[in-house]
């Protein structure tokens, strides 16, 4: 664990290295607009075209009366703030997983040309692709599992940030690491990788789901999570056969 704790110094060391500027911008910018281009679209869906209320407000006066009420306006707009940053939480991961397929070769050719022990394994000639379908195959599957817990989002204050964080945590530790390991190996090399430090990369995936909660924070975590792992597997000295 000491060590990883060594790659996490080493991480925000290289955050300041100006060759990463242009690719902090882009991942951010992409990820934040990527993010709330989904939201925006989930919020008209849901409150905007299902949840009518010009219609709903003509035909029945009792209820519109009710409705226009300020306690009620109140409670509406808690209710949809609520929703809004745990909808939004859920839709930072999948969209930072794809945001990183794209450019997870860039970033790690940077911090492998400043490494001293360089990475020994060749690319793949399709090591882009390969790195985009599997972080599209992770971005449905954490789309889905997160989809089949909602009820425990909404339905348990203040634990569900912990089932968040718990759930995710091991899903973007597996993700994250492989968008860069796929790119040099197969799957059985990727999941072999993981299983012989599971616990520190699943500590780690924990951390930077808990930063996926924190406004503003989260549109930079899949840069600075692309960094991390980076050094990671570059700094890994474990054989895999």
């Amino acid at each position: 664990m000491f060590e990883y704790f060594k790659l996490i110094q080493k991480t925000i060391v290289d955050l300041e290295n100006y060759n990463f500027n242009k690719y902090l911008i882009i991942i951010t910018c992409l990820t934040a607009l990527l993010s709330l281009g989904v939201l925006f679209s989930l919020y008209y869906l849901f409150f905007e075209f299902f949840f009518e209320t010009r219609n709903f407000q003509s035909q029945y006066s009792l209820i519109d009366k009710i409705y226009n009420l300020y306690l009620f306006y109140l409670i509406t707009l808690i209710v949809k703030i609520l929703l809004g940053f745990t909808i939004f939480g859920l839709i930072m991961v999948p969209v930072g997983t794809l945001v990183t397929g794209i450019f997870a070769d860039k970033i790690f050719d940077i911090i492998n040309k400043k490494n001293i022990k360089k990475y020994k394994f060749k690319r793949k000639h399709n090591a882009l692709y390969l790195s985009l379908r599997f972080s599209i195959l992770c971005a449905l599957r954490t789309t889905f599992i997160n989809i089949l817990i909602l009820p425990l989002y909404f339905f348990i204050p203040i634990g569900n940030l912990f089932i968040f964080v718990f759930v995710n945590g091991y899903f973007i530790s597996k993700e994250f690491l492989g968008n860069f390991l796929i790119q040099f190996h197969d799957k059985y090399y990727v999941n072999n990788f993981y299983s012989t430090r599971n616990v520190e990369l699943y500590f780690l995936g924990c951390v930077i789901s808990f930063l996926y909660t924190i406004p503003l924070v989260n549109f930079f975590v899949p840069f600075i999570s692309n960094v991390l792992f980076s050094n990671i597997i570059l700094g890994n000295k474990i054989k895999i056969k």
